[in-house]
């Protein structure tokens, strides 16, 4: 007795494959950008999993690992792709169209979202500090969706002037168990310009590090 199925059950099978072969082709990838990018700081814990190279003043603020941010990325691809599908089931049914078409729409749309969300989890950082000019520290900024993944927008670049930057500091976040380098303004406004993962109170690495990083930019301000 031959088995056979619907066009809906055929569509969802097929994703529940391409589901898993994505899982799988998104942790190979992972190892694979584990091994590329030792990242910035001991263990990469300032950068995030993001494929950042060090130039020696670079630092990334985000809240998130790249694992996190990639299999949220998967989510995000699925559910737009589900949207989709359900927003043109009445379109097609009132055309009298063939549903193939419809999940074709779909698929694409699961493919183009994972393929943006997907290079944004390992690119494009919500807060990095890229250095300076003519006298400014320059960061660059991106709106958050969910778990540290930016809407499809341009970045903004926010500048900080020289003078206006009273001290930079590094201060550990108890409630995260995180260290923070930051710019203090001389308005009492503390500027988030690193922040690192999870540190435990004996790994003294971390801490040197971030001063390390502090130091070079305090040398920014003086430079000639």
């Amino acid at each position: 007795m031959k088995l056979e199925l619907d066009d809906n059950a055929r569509s969802g099978f097929h994703y529940l494959v391409l589901g898993v072969a994505i899982v799988g082709a998104l942790a190979l990838l992972n190892m694979c950008l584990d091994l590329a990018f030792p990242g910035l700081g001991p263990q990469g814990a300032f950068s995030h999993g993001y494929a950042i190279a060090d130039d020696g003043h670079a630092t990334i603020t985000a809240l998130t690992t790249r694992a996190e941010r990639m299999m949220t990325a998967l989510l995000l691809a699925f559910l737009l792709a589900l949207i989709t599908a359900i927003v043109l089931l009445p379109v097609w049914r009132a055309l009298n169209g063939n549903p193939r078409w419809r999940f074709l729409a779909a698929k694409a749309v699961f493919v183009l979202g994972l393929g943006y969300w997907g290079y944004a989890a390992i690119a494009l950082p919500p807060r990095q500090f890229v250095g300076n000019r003519d006298g400014m520290f320059i960061l660059w900024e991106r709106d958050v969706l969910v778990n540290d993944l930016p809407w499809p927008r341009e970045k903004r670049i926010l500048l900080i002037p020289f003078h206006t930057v009273r001290s930079t500091e590094v201060t550990a976040e108890k409630e995260r168990g995180n260290l923070l380098i930051q710019l203090d303004l001389l308005s009492g406004e503390p500027v988030i310009i690193g922040r690192s993962g999870a540190v435990t109170v004996s790994d003294t690495s971390v801490y040197t590090y971030a001063e390390q990083r502090a130091a070079n930019i305090r040398s920014m301000m003086t430079a000639p």
